[in-house]
């Protein structure tokens, strides 16, 4: 079972896999980034498995709406580079928030509880906060 760890920002979505029953082992299985969210350009993903593998990168295809584009290339790139691997379910979804204000100040699962009262701090860190939200949302879908 595998961990997908995100932080999605106002231009870049960056990315990480790890293994859920070896998380003492800090060493990412897969790790990347979707650079280009808010470029007229088509976003470019680049990717690496392991901490020596090679460096991957391909051309997302060019969409209105870029984050969805980047999302449905992570799914496609998950799909692709964790396929045969023994026992590599997607178990969860972890995402970074810059402000939790002081009712989150640890991890917390999130419900929609949760995502409206962290949609209250958005003020809090405008350029930040409302791109991890967004993320979260779709990562929820």
């Amino acid at each position: 079972m595998t961990i997908l760890t995100v932080n999605t920002g106002s231009s870049s979505l960056k990315f990480a896999v790890y293994a859920a029953d070896d998380l003492a082992n800090e060493t990412a299985l897969l790790t990347g980034t979707v650079q280009g969210l808010q470029s007229d350009a088509p976003p470019v993903m680049s990717w690496r498995l392991g901490s020596g593998g090679d460096q991957k990168q391909r051309i997302a295809t060019n969409s209105d709406n870029p984050f969805k584009n980047a999302l449905s290339a992570l799914q496609s790139l998950l799909q692709q580079e964790l396929h045969g691997l023994p026992g590599l379910g997607l178990q969860a979804v972890a995402h970074r928030v810059v402000h939790g204000g002081q009712a989150y100040r640890q991890a917390v699962e999130v419900d929609d509880i949760v995502l409206h009262n962290l949609s209250k701090l958005c003020s809090l860190a405008p350029l930040h906060q409302p791109h991890n939200l967004d993320g979260i949302r779709a990562f929820g879908a």
